[in-house]
């Protein structure tokens, strides 16, 4: 009977645990939403944010505070800010490649126009050939690439807001522990003070004692006094 009686105060204990487990899991919850509601997405998204993971402040601040989530968006973010900067140098190799082509064109229709050259019509078409082949490449290329600023954005922002959760979370956190330092510093003030007054009191009481020996039997008696009774004090 007696071990029935533990087992149910464990379990309403393990309860009470899993209870406060979910509360603190909603006021997170809670506390991501307000955040969302305080500020204003349209004010944000006017301000020049740089992107955080480059940028060396936001680096040395929340270097040692990278969480889950955190660590998600930045992953997220370097493959975005990785695949953006692939395509738009793929997207310049076709560009280039499309420019000497363009160069290669007006020298053969040159060659074909002044000097009658038409066996090199050939080489025409494949060059005319390629720039289309180029030109479908590139246009599916540029819709890649303009999809990438304003994802990058979206994360950017994503991970601002965490960085802003992490921030308040320690405000709070250093508040708390501010509020226990100010009362030790308090305490040992007021203990100070105390030692202060006790020591205050020693002395005069000590001055008192002076002031009448020194009346009673001078000053060179008192000296011998102080070197035989104080000289290890």
């Amino acid at each position: 009977m007696p071990q029935l009686i533990k087992m149910s105060f464990f379990t309403i204990y393990i309860l009470r645990i899993s209870i406060q487990d979910v509360e603190k899991r909603e006021a997170i919850v809670l506390k991501k939403k307000e955040l969302d509601e305080l500020l204003d997405q349209n004010i944000i998204k006017k301000k020049r944010i740089p992107i955080l993971i480059r940028d060396n402040y936001w680096k040395k601040v929340f270097s040692q505070k990278i969480n889950r989530t955190m660590e998600g968006l930045i992953k997220q973010l370097q493959k975005l800010l990785t695949e953006e900067a692939e395509n738009n140098k793929q997207l310049k190799l076709r560009r280039d490649r499309k420019q000497q082509l363009m160069a290669k064109i007006l020298t053969i229709s040159d060659l074909v126009n002044s000097k009658g050259e038409e066996n090199a019509l050939s080489e025409l078409e494949k060059c005319t050939a390629e720039i289309n082949t180029l030109n479908a490449e590139m246009e599916g290329l540029l819709k890649i690439v303009e999809e990438y600023p304003e994802e990058i954005v979206r994360v950017n922002l994503e991970l601002l807001k965490e960085s802003l959760r992490v921030a308040y979370g320690e405000f709070i956190d250093n508040h708390e522990d501010l509020g226990r330092v100010n009362e030790e510093i308090n305490r040992i003030r007021e203990r100070l003070n105390v030692l202060r007054i006790e020591k205050e009191d020693r002395e005069k009481k000590e001055q008192a004692l002076y002031t009448f020996i020194h009346s009673m039997i001078g000053h060179e008696e008192i000296e011998k006094l102080d070197i035989h009774f104080l000289k290890d004090k």
